[in-house]
């Protein structure tokens, strides 16, 4: 036990190698299974194992598409958002000649801020 110890981690930093061997030399360790009494833990069989990698794995792939998903809805969102913002500015261009109350130009410069902001942090991601 201790020359595999040696072996496969001589720093002796790391339980999960040592609980490993414990149980590759010494065996599974017994503990009280309701309905069972005491007996070792069975290790999953290799067909069992076969079936929670293969389950993980189609949950993995359904994730990601929906990731992928949400990724183009918010990108369509966000092309909207920005010509929303442009009809915005260009009517507000057109209409030059009225005066705005203060509020609404503090309002339009401060979500002009943020476009431009999200903007530049999705230009960021993207590299």
């Amino acid at each position: 036990m201790v020359e595999l110890q040696t072996e496969l981690d001589p720093d002796r930093q790391n339980q999960n190698i040592a609980n490993e061997i414990m149980v590759e030399v010494l065996g599974p360790r017994g503990s009280y299974i309701k309905g069972m009494g005491r007996s070792g833990i069975p290790s999953p069989s290799l067909q069992a194992r076969s079936s929670i990698v293969a389950r993980l794995s189609s949950q993995v792939d359904k994730y990601k598409s929906e990731a992928d998903w949400y990724k183009e809805a918010f990108q369509n969102l966000w092309t909207e958002v920005k010509q929303l913002t442009a009809h915005f500015k260009e009517h507000t261009n057109k209409c030059g000649g009225h005066e705005q109350p203060s509020d609404e130009v503090q309002d339009n410069d401060r979500l002009n801020d943020e476009v431009q902001h999200n903007d530049s942090e999705q230009q960021q991601q993207q590299e």
